[in-house]
């Protein structure tokens, strides 16, 4: 069974529940997330992280209580960012295979050069709320994401596990590059997503 904290993490990136952060929360959350991009998660300094937003340390401590949730908001707010942009690209292609294609090049290109990418990579990140493994999350936020975008007319149990083999396979070649697939190159990776990860997709359509 799905961790209620897990599942909270997702729906904390589509539907906040703490309405819209205010100036001093955003400096803190852009202060934490050059502290961890620069630092990583182990050397980030809450004292450091107070000193870049311009506030005391017991304000960082009284709005996100502690490191780690300060962490989870970052990896949200980030979320909503790259989610953002990669729907708007996505819902700009016009058949399913260019959607898949589309979304797994943005995915792979976050996955090299994103600044928290490599949080997500490294195998020291402590788990978000609630997980058995740092890739738990990962992947249901990628599942409610395609659902979102690939299946708005109707979602039965053929989508949700279409979806989930998506999302499994698109975190497992963001976290475990292989270069001798290719898949660095935009092209060939659009190509691959076509012919092999798309058809995923295509035998589970949309209901009604």
């Amino acid at each position: 069974m799905l961790d209620a904290t897990r599942i909270a993490f997702v729906a904390e990136v589509f539907d906040p529940v703490d309405g819209p952060r205010d100036d001093t929360d955003r400096r803190i959350l852009d202060a934490a997330r050059a502290e961890f991009v620069q630092m990583g998660i182990r050397r980030a300094r809450v004292e450091e992280i107070a000193r870049r937003a311009g506030v005391a340390r017991v304000t960082v401590h009284r709005r996100f209580v502690g490191k780690e949730r300060l962490l989870n908001a970052v990896l949200v707010e980030e979320a909503r960012r790259s989610l953002s942009l990669a729907r708007a690209r996505i819902e700009a292609a016009e058949t399913v295979p260019e959607k898949v294609a589309t979304g797994f090049v943005l995915a792979l290109a976050y996955a090299r050069e994103g600044d928290l990418s490599a949080l997500l990579r490294n195998d020291t990140i402590p788990p978000l709320p609630g997980s058995a493994s740092a890739g738990d999350p990962v992947v249901l936020l990628i599942r409610a994401f395609l659902l979102q975008v690939l299946y708005p007319p109707g979602q039965g149990p053929r989508q949700l596990l279409a979806a989930d083999t998506l999302a499994r396979l698109v975190v497992s070649h963001c976290l475990y590059p292989d270069p001798a697939l290719g898949l660095d190159d935009p092209a060939a990776a659009a190509g691959f997503a076509r012919d092999h990860l798309a058809p995923i997709i295509t035998a589970a359509p949309p209901l009604g």
